[in-house]
């Protein structure tokens, strides 16, 4: 079967070709990964500095609204982003934050006793290793960066076992060194992308970054138009483009603010281009 791949070829046409029509932007991008390099301790992580003042730029730019789209919680990562004006939607989608009162997934939220409980199976079984359990609220992450094989395979039976306890009203996804733990709830992050994506002005168009299997969700909720962008070099991903390192993501996003708010802004009006990494054919079973 024929499918789109992306490529690291350095082409600034395609995004700003997108861009050049469209009335306004939802720029949207994952945290863990895409804003902020992956780091051995997760509480260490903070976006990079010129990721985070591009993401300010854009923010206050009336024709743009930055989502920043996690799986860590609200609690979380709002404070460690530290920006205003900008949606944060939280633990997969199933919380978010649009500047009222956070809204969160009543399914999720009728759950959370189980993934409490799933957390805490672990935590005294391997409270001993170098197993870590962050709970946060609606979901959990049992980090394995650490730990041994034996380990990790001894953590994954336990979660397993979990979910054929509680008649599956658990799932459990894989991540960087992890294993995510969240309720049964027919909600992602593509859900929340093309909720926010339908509430925006008609003329708009969406742009997303992100860099996990979580994100795959996001890339496969773009319509025609809307731009899905890789992080990282993992050829089997739904996005049209790609930036093969993590460290591309701040200059990218600053491009973008140039190309928003420059005297040739491409919000209406075509450009010189932003620098990205197009697709092209290739056969993948």
């Amino acid at each position: 079967m024929t499918t789109p791949r992306p490529r690291p070829i350095d082409d600034r046409g395609p995004i700003t070709d997108r861009l050049s029509d469209v009335e306004g932007l939802l720029v949207g991008t994952d945290f863990d990964g895409t804003l902020s390099p992956i780091v051995d301790d997760p509480d260490d992580a903070l976006p990079s500095a010129d990721a985070k003042r591009a993401l300010r730029r854009l923010a206050a730019h009336p024709a743009t609204v930055v989502a920043l789209v996690s799986g860590r919680s609200l609690s979380d990562l709002r404070p460690r982003v530290g920006l205003a004006d900008v949606i944060y939607v939280g633990n997969h989608g199933l919380e978010i934050d649009r500047g009222g009162p956070p809204r969160v997934h009543p399914e999720a939220r009728d759950r959370r006793r189980l993934v409490h409980r799933a957390c805490r199976t672990v935590r005294e079984a391997l409270g001993h290793t170098p197993v870590r359990v962050e709970g946060k609220g609606l979901t959990a992450t049992v980090h394995l960066r650490e730990a041994e094989d034996r380990v990790r395979e001894r953590a994954l039976g336990l979660l397993e076992d979990c979910v054929e306890a509680f008649d599956h009203e658990l799932w459990l996804s894989s991540a960087e060194a992890a294993i995510e733990i969240r309720p049964a709830v027919d909600w992602d992050k593509g859900d929340a992308l093309r909720n926010l994506a339908d509430d925006a002005p008609e003329g708009w168009t969406t742009l997303y970054l992100g860099d996990e299997e979580t994100d795959e969700d996001a890339f496969e909720a773009l319509g025609p138009g809307e731009v899905g962008i890789h992080v990282g070099n993992d050829p089997d991903t739904a996005a049209g483009y790609r930036l093969p390192e993590q460290a591309q993501v701040g200059p990218f996003l600053d491009a973008l603010a140039e190309e928003v708010h420059g005297e040739d802004a491409s919000i209406g009006a075509p450009s010189r281009g932003i620098p990205v990494q197009p697709p092209s054919p290739t056969d993948r079973a």
